[in-house]
């Protein structure tokens, strides 16, 4: 035997193998992210959609939607707080735009002007995915409040969404 086979690998041999374990791990990292994305969008979407089914329930006690102008999902924002009490009967807890990704937050808003029947008849949310490309965002529709103002379901670079709540009076 020779004394080079005693010692192990060569440099060039574990260079290679440094290099394969890298490129793997760049390639595992990759796709960690495009899933983070993903499951902050499928958040926002559940958010909403609780949101939305409180907003409801409250209006079926009340026959309003919370009258607060604006709110935005801050905990330093006086809306916010507002819409917390308002909904706590119905729901424990306002949600939170999950933390990394770009997103505008929650949006609330109500308070209607105009026709008497139109006050505090309508809401609308609004929210921002991360992927242009959901299913959600081709599928929502520009929608109006009971004033009649149009809410286009979508800008930002295609992204946010706004739902638009409207009573039936």
């Amino acid at each position: 035997m020779s004394r080079r086979q005693l010692f192990g690998f060569t440099l060039l041999e574990v260079l290679v193998v440094v290099s394969i374990i890298g490129i793997l791990a760049s390639i595992v990292a990759v796709n960690l992210g495009s899933a983070r994305v993903l499951a902050r969008d499928a958040r926002r979407k559940e958010d909403i959609a609780q949101l939305r089914t409180a907003l409801e329930l409250y209006y079926n006690d009340h026959r309003v939607y919370p009258p607060i102008e604006s709110a935005q999902s801050n905990p330093q924002d006086l809306g916010w707080t507002t819409l917390q009490a308002a909904l706590l009967p119905y729901v424990s807890a306002l949600p939170s735009d999950p933390p990394g990704g770009l997103s505008i937050g929650y949006r609330y808003r109500s308070q209607g002007t105009g026709a008497a029947s139109c006050i505090n008849q309508w809401y609308v949310l609004e929210f921002q995915l991360e992927v242009a490309s959901d299913p959600a965002i081709a599928q929502a529709k520009t929608t109006h409040d009971c004033r009649g103002i149009e809410y286009p379901s979508r800008s930002d670079r295609g992204r946010r969404i706004i739902g638009v709540g409207v009573s039936a009076l």
